[in-house]
């Protein structure tokens, strides 16, 4: 397979992942644009930067329990691969492909030791909420980038740790601060253009989207009733995005942070390996 990167330092364990994954929200299986901000945004993202790319390759990067990997499959006939390093998270996502009959590779490797044979392959490279959880994001993105085929897009969300939800659920849980690190749209931007990448978008995401909140320390029926009533005040945010395609923008409300970034057509091979 050739040379593999040497893993950054994660700041979570396999063991925070698996019960994450064993806890999951059920019957969530497939994006719900129409209900979750998040999914709403990242639909709106989806289809501007995939639908030219319908039939080509997509890589899942921490796609332990993925909604989208059917998705990706169903709406944009893309030949899709997941990796994950949790086996619960990929007999999860594996679940939710089966349900909607969709076809997808999944991967149970550390992404970081998967070898050479992938450099270079995908026209799309994805990854929902998994750079923040690196002490050195910059090497994260610079591996993630290294996937990518000429003209390929890397499409990364993570959570907006200098805003007020972050910072809402570090009182609510104090375990969040220790599971993120230190990450901000600026350093997103400037990690993936020192990798190489052109920046097609950065945006601050989910205005004032309580539905991010970390409720794992309130007693299960308090928790039940908060994500309920933040479900309720983001609804009106979601119809707005949902039907006419207009987001709110903060840098301190905003939840979550989505950059869009190109590899550069004719560009050659990448000019180290991550280490």
């Amino acid at each position: 397979m050739g040379e593999v990167c040497v893993s950054p330092q994660p700041l979570t364990t396999p063991a925070y992942w698996r019960t994450r994954h064993l806890r999951g929200p059920r019957g969530y299986n497939w994006p719900r644009p129409g209900r979750y901000l998040l999914d709403c945004e990242l639909d709106r993202i989806f289809r501007r930067h995939l639908a030219a790319r319908k039939g080509g390759r997509l890589l899942e990067i921490g796609c332990g329990s993925s909604v989208w990997l059917p998705y990706f499959s169903k709406v944009f006939c893309l030949s899709a691969l997941g990796v994950d390093y949790s086996l619960e998270g990929v007999l999860q996502a594996r679940k939710h492909l089966a349900l909607h009959a969709a076809s997808a590779t999944l991967v149970l490797a550390d992404v970081f030791q998967i070898g050479e044979g992938l450099v270079g392959q995908f026209d799309a490279v994805f990854s929902l909420g998994v750079v923040e959880h690196f002490g050195d994001p910059d090497a994260v993105l610079a591996a993630f980038a290294r996937f990518l085929a000429p003209g390929g897009v890397l499409i990364t969300w993570v959570p907006n740790i200098p805003g007020s939800i972050v910072r809402l659920s570090r009182r609510l849980n104090p375990t969040v601060g220790s599971i993120y690190g230190p990450l901000t749209c600026e350093s997103l931007v400037a990690a993936q253009r020192a990798a190489g990448l052109e920046i097609i978008e950065a945006n601050h995401t989910q205005f004032a989207d309580l539905t991010l909140l970390n409720l794992e320390r309130l007693p299960p029926w308090l928790g039940l009733w908060v994500s309920r009533l933040s479900r309720l005040a983001s609804l009106p945010l979601v119809l707005l995005g949902h039907h006419s395609g207009v987001f709110l923008r903060s840098r301190r409300l905003g939840g979550g942070i989505v950059t869009v970034a190109r590899r550069p057509r004719g560009a050659g091979g990448w000019p180290h390996t991550p280490r």
